[in-house]
């Protein structure tokens, strides 16, 4: 205990110095005047992230010579099963999605025996920030230093390598658990796809969906370990049949009822398409493009059949008197724009 306080101090009269024994055997550097600085600026960006983890933890401050620097809270909403993180300055909102791996976890134990540990869970969790990050991590309750590739973070049991910055992922049954619970983390989003939608918002939801397909190309191309297709593979199953394309209407449609403008200039004629009853692809999803337009994903280009469908629809596959087209054709700009189209989509 520190003099004069209630606080634990530990203190490790080999840290400093390079010929200890210990320091020897560790082969590490041992500590130097800078060491303090550089773990403060290691801190700062990983207690946030080891909190979401950790069930018991709702408050962390850190200290430098007695000086608190930094302090997080965690405050926990159970009903929405989301997490707000907080320093006091700017907030983030976590949100959790779950998963299990029990019946492969099972069939592991029977084939590896008491190499894996009884206490080992086969939960898994991942989550989702509600604001796009370029890159998560894997999370053994702690986190560790190797990149998802993906905009969230995946917790699990993991089998950590001995210097906790990776997790194992090579032929023994330590990767073989570790893959499973990755399959895992990737059945946790594509069945919770529609709440991650709701949750996060369109643009979010298509950075996820963008980052998956990415990293299943990495993983063929041998860029990143071959279970990572799994996200991709698992939402595959889902994309084409779910709610997940934001129209212009600012309405959620399947992929199937949605087209997507090929040329932005096609954004003038947007009053006019919707008026005929097609669902355009929100402006804010452009940079999705690839993937929507996918057969994976299904969105169709906007094309002149679907306009001939559109005017069908609306009654407009005869001559029709101006008094009679419906109210968004009737200005004399309104005919120009859809010819402008029509001519777009026959070039």
């Amino acid at each position: 205990t520190g003099h004069g306080s209630d606080n634990t101090r530990f203190i490790f009269p080999w840290a400093r110095n390079p010929e200890s024994l210990l320091r020897r055997r560790l082969r590490v550097e041992p500590v130097t005047p800078e060491s303090p600085r550089k773990l403060l600026e290691e801190l700062i960006p990983t207690v946030p992230l080891a909190m979401l983890f950790l069930k018991r933890l709702r408050h962390v401050s850190i200290s430098q010579n007695g000086q608190r620097v930094k302090s997080f809270e965690v405050e926990v909403d159970q009903d929405n099963d989301c997490l707000i993180v907080s320093d006091g300055t700017t907030s983030t909102m976590w949100h959790r999605f779950h998963a299990n791996f029990d019946e492969s976890a099972s069939r592991l134990r029977k084939l590896h025996g008491s190499r894996i540990e009884d206490k080992r869970s086969s939960n898994v969790t991942i989550a989702v920030p509600d604001e796009p990050i370029d890159n998560g991590v894997f999370c053994a309750f702690l986190p560790t230093q190797q990149k998802t590739g993906l905009p969230f973070h995946i917790n699990a049991d993991f089998y950590p390598t001995s210097n906790r910055k990776e997790i194992v992922l090579e032929s023994d049954y330590q990767a073989e658990w570790n893959r499973v619970a990755i399959n895992a983390a990737a059945r946790a989003l594509a069945q919770n796809l529609e709440r991650v939608r709701d949750s996060v918002g369109a643009v979010q939801l298509w950075n996820i969906i963008a980052a998956a397909d990415k990293v299943a190309r990495d993983a063929e191309s041998n860029r990143c370990d071959t279970a990572m297709g799994q996200f991709s593979e698992c939402l595959a199953e889902r994309l084409s049949s779910s709610s997940i394309v934001y129209s212009s209407k600012n309405q959620w449609v399947a992929p199937s009822c949605a087209l997507f403008l090929e040329r932005e200039e096609e954004v003038q004629s947007l009053a006019i398409l919707e008026g005929l009853g097609l669902d355009i692809v929100h402006s804010d999803l452009r940079f999705a493009q690839n993937v929507l337009v996918s057969r994976t994903v299904g969105v169709r280009l906007l094309d002149g059949l679907a306009l001939a469908a559109g005017l069908l629809r609306c009654g407009l596959n005869h001559r029709t008197d101006p008094q009679s087209l419906p109210d968004f054709l009737r200005p004399e700009a309104a005919w120009t724009r859809l010819w402008e189209e029509v001519s777009r989509l026959l070039e």
